[in-house]
């Protein structure tokens, strides 16, 4: 038989036999570089993760970002507010929080916004009030909605490229703190 020389349909077989040892070669490659780029990835985002070791009845700071504070010094204002306590936990990472209801917020908190809470060692003899940021600072929305479209307010930009108008439009019975600038 190996003298004879092949058939055009015995070679045609042979070449495609080859051709899918190359795929499946080249897709075991490609598994095994997916396998690698997805560990990398998990090994990445585990160095970011925040461990939970809270439990329900725990005290904890809250951070909130400075767009939730008001008045002139923000920057100066405390980022973390308390103690709250939690009430159930929700899921791997999140916690339902006893929260006042004049903050306007909802209740169910992401861990990564959570500190847990523990009591100052140098004032002991203080009154828990007083070594507390308040959150009278936090943006409540005491406006009552527009009661129909209008500006709120116009500016003018002035950029190399020319003169550009924005203006402030607040829509019906939204909260004038919610209105979005437009073009």
């Amino acid at each position: 038989m190996s003298d004879q020389p092949l058939s055009g349909k015995e070679e045609e077989h042979i070449r495609a036999q080859k051709f899918l040892e190359l795929v499946r070669k080249i897709h075991i490659e490609l598994e095994a570089q997916l396998e690698r780029s997805q560990q990398r990835y998990e090994a990445r985002h585990d160095k970011h993760h925040v461990p939970c070791n809270f439990k329900e009845g725990d005290l904890v700071w809250l951070h909130l970002g400075k767009e939730r504070l008001t008045d002139e010094g923000k920057k100066l204002k405390p980022i973390r507010y308390g103690p709250f306590k939690i009430i159930k936990e929700i899921g791997d990472n999140a916690f339902q929080l006893e929260l006042a209801p004049y903050m306007h917020m909802y209740s169910i908190i992401n861990a990564e916004n959570l500190k847990l809470f523990e009591p100052s060692l140098l004032d002991d003899d203080l009154d828990k009030d007083t070594c507390l940021p308040s959150v009278d600072d936090l943006q409540i929305e005491r406006e009552d909605p527009l009661q129909e479209d209008c500006l709120l307010e116009q500016k003018v930009r002035e950029t190399r490229h020319g003169k550009y108008e924005y203006f402030r439009i607040g829509r019906k019975g939204q909260h004038p703190s919610k209105s979005k600038w437009y073009i």
